[in-house]
């Protein structure tokens, strides 16, 4: 797949209408607060869907703005060759989990996609940047997905760790082979990567773990007592056949 650099419309076009869109969100978030704080995930998709269409008006993007159903990428697809990937909180971080790393649901043909983050908690803000300029690092529900930060600054993604370009990387053949390799080169002593394997079928979970694992030994005293702790509260069972269990870090 070749990225085009002279598309028509152009990428600067395609920023300005996402730069628009997402104006036009916080002014009317700033109108309907209480409308967006009951906006969940897929309803947030619609809002963008409609201020998209709205703004692509007398522009190039005019009748070319689609939402995609199902699980595809990005959520929202204009001019053939540009997508909106959609994402929210509902707390006060910037931060969420980003799609699988090999992008197997991507929309054929788009080569640019621009994030549209949402916080909806008070007060609700939007904000919109290139889809791999927010890409901190990579973590693991049951695949490798990509970690997203909004407050990312230039030059930290996990490309720049990595040396290699987002288009590069996600047009290798085997792009988790490269990630793996390199976070097998990050490893200190005493830590291992928990996931190397591979998988055909891309699934959705909340949840997510760092790539690399550490041995108990390589923990910290209270790094110790938390994980006792949380180990405690969430199987009780532990203390069936015992009348006392010891914090102490042993």
């Amino acid at each position: 797949m070749i990225i085009s650099s002279n598309r028509n419309p152009g990428l600067f076009e395609f920023k300005t209408l996402v730069d628009n869109v997402t104006i036009n969100l916080n002014n009317d978030a700033i109108k309907r607060s209480d409308y967006y704080l009951k906006r969940n995930a897929q309803l947030l998709e619609d809002v963008v869907f409609k201020f998209l269409v709205k703004s692509a008006k007398e522009t190039k993007f005019e009748g070319t703005i689609k939402k995609i159903s199902g699980q595809r990428f990005p959520d929202i697809v204009a001019g053939k060759y540009y997508g909106v990937e959609v994402k929210s909180s509902k707390d006060e971080k910037w931060i969420t989990l980003g799609g699988s790393v090999n992008e197997s649901t991507r929309v054929e043909n788009v080569e640019r996609i621009f994030l549209t983050y949402g916080k909806l908690t008070k007060p609700i803000e939007f904000r919109s940047r290139p889809y791999e300029d927010c890409l901190s690092d990579v973590v693991v529900t049951h695949y490798p997905r990509y970690k997203i930060d909004m407050n990312l600054e230039c030059g930290e993604t996990i490309f720049d760790k990595m040396k290699i370009s987002y288009d590069n990387l996600r047009l290798l053949k085997d792009p988790v082979g490269k990630i793996v390799d390199y976070y097998r080169n990050q490893l200190a002593a005493g830590e291992s990567l928990w996931w190397t394997g591979k998988i055909t079928k891309d699934e959705h979970f909340e949840t997510s773990v760092p790539m690399k694992i550490r041995l108990w030994r390589t923990l910290s005293i209270d790094e110790k007592k938390k994980f006792k702790t949380i180990g405690l509260a969430l199987f009780p069972d532990l203390l069936s056949n015992q009348e006392s269990f010891c914090l102490s870090a042993k």
